[in-house]
């Protein structure tokens, strides 16, 4: 059963607090004496749709109802104050245990006494997972002696972390950890399973690769789910163009980007020229067409001096990020189609015959955007601090819809969005056609791409 998208979910709310069932259809005997404020009924509408996201394929239609129920008599009860915000309610937890206990959804049971049972479990759940053996590291690449390999088990980022100096050994969901301590210290292979990065793993957030030497760890990289980007990128000694770990690590992650989606690749020694491109074989070689066949990584920087047609095939790069920062409005006026991603370091941004982005479209610090033909992007819409945003003819964001600081957004055909839909200090945002939003997180540390969300106003998507 599809999870509703936060417009279900507002007018699930509407039709309880009138004494009705969340499709409208029957009297109910809840009376709950929730705010009339429009903003709170929307934080609580993007709350319950969160919730009922995490649920997976435990959620049921006949569910909603006493969903939005408990959720409404649970926000009463803890969160009366002005503002309530998007990320008051940790739902993660109450959709584990509900999961784990799927009768509690239709049962006289609040969410104080759900988390409590969850809390109760939970040290249960991880000494249970600390019996199990230790899985191996999964191999995505050899070429002896380095391996590229994937994390599996938490023991595979305590070695990480402790063999390379950085975080993962060390970092921990403390609230998991409290759980556990709360009924008994926890043991070393517990506490484990409650290391942040192995939460944001198993939480889908996250995938962790380690390049070995001789099956020694060398170098850990971090790969974002939600924006399909190598974000970060950690070893002992600096990764720069001269590291005799820099052919490895290329090749390594040319045979990951084999396997999975990369949009782009972050934390690697780029040449500063603007117009070269990082190899696959670890090289810098100009940035020309036929070099592009090598490229693993090309962050290209064309000028006002750059021809049109060498515009034109660079917009043609799946594996190119094009970054505007100099360009002319002529020039601008012919870009067409973006097969990687474009970022515009503008103040005013005008793309008129822009139709398309392959990879992620970043606006900057533009004090307008403005895209009146775009239709797809390919992976994330990231907007910030734009007075006001125009994507009329936008029907599809594969990635994050992320814009902040807007006046106005105008997003009219946009139906569907893969992964969060976030707005921090935006006025109005108009939305009539969406219809689905994918990935929801509690945590917006997780992934670098989560902000809170504070609409003032949704026209026609949630407030009609």
């Amino acid at each position: 059963m599809a999870a509703p998208t936060t417009q279900k979910a507002y007018k699930a709310i509407r039709n309880v607090l009138a004494g009705l069932d969340a499709e409208g259809a029957a009297p109910i005997t809840a009376k709950i004496p929730f705010s009339r404020h429009i903003d709170r009924r929307v934080i609580a509408a993007q709350i319950l749709a969160r919730l009922i996201a995490q649920l997976g394929h435990v959620y049921r239609q006949h569910h909603l109802t006493w969903l939005t129920v408990k959720l409404l008599a649970h926000l009463c009860k803890h969160h009366t104050e002005e503002p309530l915000r998007a990320n008051d309610l940790p739902t993660a937890p109450i959709a584990e245990a509900l999961i784990a206990k799927p009768s509690l959804i239709g049962g006289r049971a609040g969410f104080d006494h759900i988390l409590r049972h969850f809390t109760a479990t939970r040290p249960n759940i991880l000494t249970e997972r600390a019996k199990a053996p230790v899985t191996p590291r999964r191999v995505i690449w050899r070429d002896p002696p380095y391996t590229l390999t994937e994390v599996t088990h938490p023991r595979h980022l305590r070695e990480d972390g402790f063999a390379l100096r950085h975080c993962t050994a060390n970092v921990y969901d403390l609230a998991l950890l409290g759980a556990v301590d709360r009924v008994r210290p926890a043991t070393t292979s517990e506490s484990l399973f409650a290391l942040g990065y192995w939460r944001a793993i198993e939480n889908g957030h996250l995938r962790i690769l380690t390049l070995m030497e001789n099956d020694q760890p060398r170098v850990t990289i971090q790969y974002s789910c939600g924006s399909w980007n190598i974000t970060n990128i950690q070893a002992l000694e600096p990764i720069s163009g001269r590291s005799r770990l820099l052919p490895p690590l290329c090749r390594a992650l040319h045979a990951f980007r084999g396997t999975t989606r990369v949009v782009d690749i972050f934390d690697l020694p780029l040449p500063n020229d603007g117009m070269s491109i990082l190899t696959t074989e670890g090289t810098y070689l100009p940035a020309t067409q036929d070099n592009f066949a090598q490229a693993l990584v090309a962050h290209i920087v064309p000028d006002k001096h750059t021809p049109l047609s060498t515009l034109e095939w660079l917009t043609q790069q799946p594996k190119a990020a094009l970054i505007l920062s100099y360009l002319p409005q002529k020039l601008l006026n012919c870009i067409t189609d973006v097969r990687g991603t474009l970022a515009l370091h503008l103040s005013t941004i005008r793309l008129p015959k822009l139709r398309s982005i392959g990879g992620h479209f970043n606006a900057g610090r533009a004090s307008a955007v403005d895209l009146p033909r775009l239709e797809t992007i390919g992976a994330s819409n990231l907007c910030r601090h734009a007075t006001t945003i125009n994507q009329p003819r936008l029907t599809t964001i594969a990635g994050n819809n992320i814009c902040s600081s807007a006046q106005f957004i105008d997003q009219t055909r946009l139906t569907s969005i893969g992964g969060v839909n976030a707005f921090l200090d935006t006025a109005t945002v108009s939305q009539p056609a969406l219809r689905h939003v994918g990935r929801h997180t509690d945590d917006p540390h997780v992934t670098g791409r989560h902000v809170v969300i504070r609409p003032t106003q949704h026209l026609h998507s949630i407030a009609t």
